[in-house]
């Protein structure tokens, strides 16, 4: 029996007078594990996979990140600015993955960021612009408005999900309210900015004096004078 090598993966064996050719399994390719939409400023691990040993070099090149650490490890850890590629040499093979940098999830601005209201009246509408960004692919977005009295701890309010929040019962203390964005196809969140309304105190109508007056058919009788009058904003008519 001869046995001939032909390249790298076929062999030819002459067996009494009879060529016979065969291919021999190919060797599983390296690749890269790890996620292909990433979110900007945020590290991703990435590592090697397939045919590779403890011997085998590794070499790890970013374009549009920064590499954490050894770029000579199985593992690397990556923080993507813009869309890229990761391109991992190594005596193993070659591999390399496109990888899209979502844009930061901005849970938009309020329009009227401040309102001043009487004690007991119901806030006018706050009016904040669609969430952007957060996805690699066609954004959707979920929304949650909340309310804080003291703008540290919030609550959500219930059945408040919709763009914009009209309320429909009025408020007795100063209260901040901002909306909670959810992208729902990759699962970032995001905050918009915060609407403060201010309630002025509670008016006080004060008294008269003096509270009653005998006088004479026909006479004037003295000034009345009010006092005590607070609360709104302080200018009275």
């Amino acid at each position: 029996m001869i046995l001939l090598f032909f390249g790298k993966n076929i062999k030819k064996i002459l067996v009494s007078g009879l060529v016979w050719f065969y291919m021999l399994p190919l060797s599983a390719q390296v690749s890269i594990s790890g996620p292909s939409c990433t979110k900007a400023g945020t590290q991703y691990s990435y590592m090697i996979t397939g045919n590779w040993n403890g011997q085998t070099t590794i070499s790890w090149q970013a374009s549009g990140g920064d590499i954490s650490g050894s770029s000579t490890s199985p593992s690397v850890s990556v923080t993507w600015t813009t869309s890229g590629t990761l391109r991992l040499t190594s005596s193993s093979g070659n591999a390399t993955l496109s990888v899209t940098a979502a844009p930061a999830l901005a849970g938009g601005t309020v329009s009227n960021p401040s309102q001043g209201i009487n004690y007991g009246s119901v806030p006018g509408t706050i009016i904040c612009p669609a969430a952007t960004g957060g996805s690699c692919s066609t954004p959707n977005y979920t929304y949650q408005w909340q309310s804080s009295p003291d703008n540290v701890t919030y609550t959500n309010i219930s059945g408040a999900t919709s763009q914009y929040l009209t309320l429909t019962t009025g408020i007795t203390t100063t209260t901040y309210y901002r909306r909670f964005v959810t992208e729902t196809t990759s699962g970032n969140t995001a905050y918009s900015g915060v609407a403060q309304v201010t309630v002025y105190p509670q008016i006080v109508p004060g008294s008269v004096s003096p509270a009653t007056q005998t006088i004479s058919s026909g006479g004037n009788a003295s000034t009345l004078t009010l006092s005590g009058v607070s609360g709104g904003t302080n200018s009275y008519t």
